[in-house]
């Protein structure tokens, strides 16, 4: 039963940690936007560009944390 109560643990807190790796680039993307926008008045196009980045980055991060987290090496030449 301990083996199973880890194995939930586990599940949650690595839920928990993909939502946030993938929230927190795009609620940045979204904030510096905002910013950027009412600086230049072009409402809501830089918001909308940096969203987009933020959600491939967030992804990005959380696929990469995925593949560490089962050992799969990423090659750099």
């Amino acid at each position: 039963m301990e083996d199973g109560f880890k194995a939930h643990i586990l599940g949650y807190t690595l839920g928990i940690k993909f939502a946030f790796m993938l929230a927190c680039p795009i609620l940045s993307g979204v904030a510096c936007g905002l910013w950027v926008d009412n600086q230049l008045t072009t409402t809501p196009f830089v918001m909308v560009f940096f969203m987009i980045i933020g959600f491939m980055f967030g992804m990005y991060a959380v696929y990469a944390s995925a593949m560490r987290r089962h050992g799969f090496k990423q090659d750099k030449e």
